[in-house]
């Protein structure tokens, strides 16, 4: 067999390998009721069970499924419809950082927690918080959120990002006195 011929047939093998890889890891990320991904992340990347795949991704994936009972069917299909952008989100991060890379951990979470704002705003998180300014919040944080989390640099940047997007959308679409009657609760 001829060099060129061994090269073509080892590189038709290694693009199937990769189709088949991805055609299962594709799977993972695109069902919103499961967090199996994360592992997967986990598993390239190794950065422990404090790393944002195990000790953020897979553990809020894992408890928002475990108490999605706890929230409204507009809230659930928040939920649904969220988780599967961040896992989205992460499996960019998965494509595109290193596993040799010696930043890689901080750069997965950096890169995951960059993307929260946009996936909780553009998935309708906004009019949720309008519709119930206080239970909504309550249930996340009662059920969801453990505060330790809450109070990190990166989290409380998230927050604040996601809370900046919320109220310009709110401004847009909401005058004055609907903003007065809307965090009355508040003052």
């Amino acid at each position: 067999m001829q060099t060129s011929t061994v090269i073509l047939v080892l590189s038709l093998i290694s693009i199937s390998i990769s189709a088949f890889l991805n055609s299962g890891m594709d799977d993972l990320v695109n069902s919103s009721r499961n967090c199996h991904f994360y592992y997967s992340l986990e598993e390239k990347f190794k950065c422990g069970p404090n790393g944002y795949p195990l000790g953020y991704g897979s553990k809020y994936c894992s408890k928002f499924l475990q108490k999605l009972t706890y929230f409204l069917p507009n809230e659930q299909k928040w939920i649904d419809n969220t988780l599967l952008c961040l896992k989205k989100q992460a499996y960019e991060s998965y494509k595109n950082i290193s596993a040799a890379d010696p930043q890689k951990c901080e750069k997965i979470l950096s890169w995951n927690f960059n993307a929260h704002p946009k996936c909780y705003i553009d998935n309708g998180f906004c009019e949720l918080i309008k519709e119930n300014i206080v239970s909504f919040p309550y249930r996340l944080m009662k059920n969801v959120y453990e505060m330790k989390d809450m109070i990190t640099l990166d989290s409380v940047k998230q927050i604040k990002e996601t809370l900046i997007g919320c109220f310009k959308s709110l401004k847009q679409s909401v005058n004055n006195a609907e903003l007065e009657e809307l965090f009355s609760a508040y003052y």
